[in-house]
């Protein structure tokens, strides 16, 4: 069993009361066989370890506003596009003039997707929670009672890619993976259309979520499975 705590918040208490009894507090520091400069050298280490993480929480913090920031404004887009495109249907429509789609150099709309054919997701997305965990978001046009099944592929520091993992089965187009592993460089996701019938879509066009050098700090389902293992 580990003598320091595992979790940053425990680890950072862990040393900053330890650092109080070694340095005497309001009283005389205790005979332990620490010198001055070690003692001091342990206050250094713990002021610079309080200031990384207030810089990782305030770096998460901004990523997940400029990524929010960037999904209002992609859907802001795509709303305006569908409008536009709409007009643009009415008006061949209405004219019986199949060059109207030539001239606005956009494809006529698609023919009913018949019910065999299940649609692929489109628009991955992924969101890095400052808790560890990410959201999955995915769009795509499907009937009432279609479900969409999410699968994960992990790679390693090293560089070692894990086979993909089905996640869970869900009823609407996003999912909350808690349970992120812990030192992990990158996550995927990718996301299929299942039907009523069972027929299912080809999967979606991966969406990657990339923790850098640093690796994955893991979800909060991860956390508790290490503790509990830890235990």
């Amino acid at each position: 069993m580990p003598r320091t705590p595992v979790k940053d918040a425990e680890l950072l208490q862990y040393a900053a009361d330890l650092f109080a009894v070694w340095t005497g507090n309001q009283g005389t520091p205790p005979d332990i066989g620490l010198s001055v400069d070690q003692i001091s050298g342990l206050g250094t280490a713990l002021t610079e370890a309080q200031n990384a993480k207030t810089n990782q929480v305030s770096a998460a913090s901004s990523a997940k506003s400029a990524s929010n920031g960037k999904r209002n404004k992609f859907k802001a887009l795509r709303t305006k596009l569908a409008g536009l495109t709409d007009i643009v249907d009415g008006y061949a429509k209405d004219t019986g003039d199949p060059g109207v789609y030539v001239r606005a150099h956009i494809d006529p709309p698609a023919p009913p997707t018949p019910r065999s054919d299940a649609p692929q997701p489109e628009n991955v997305e992924t969101d890095v929670r400052t808790d560890g965990s990410i959201m999955v978001t995915f769009d795509v046009t499907s009937g009432g009672g279609a479900t969409y099944d999410v699968q994960r592929q992990t790679v390693l520091l090293t560089g070692e890619e894990g086979p993909w993992t089905s996640l869970a089965t869900v009823g609407k187009k996003e999912y909350h993976d808690e349970a992120v592993p812990v030192g992990l460089r990158r996550a995927l996701y990718r996301v299929r259309t299942t039907l009523t019938n069972g027929v299912a879509s080809e999967w979606s066009v991966a969406s990657p979520a990339n923790f850098g050098n640093q690796g994955s700090q893991g979800g909060p389902q991860a956390a508790k499975a290490s503790d509990t293992d830890a235990a």
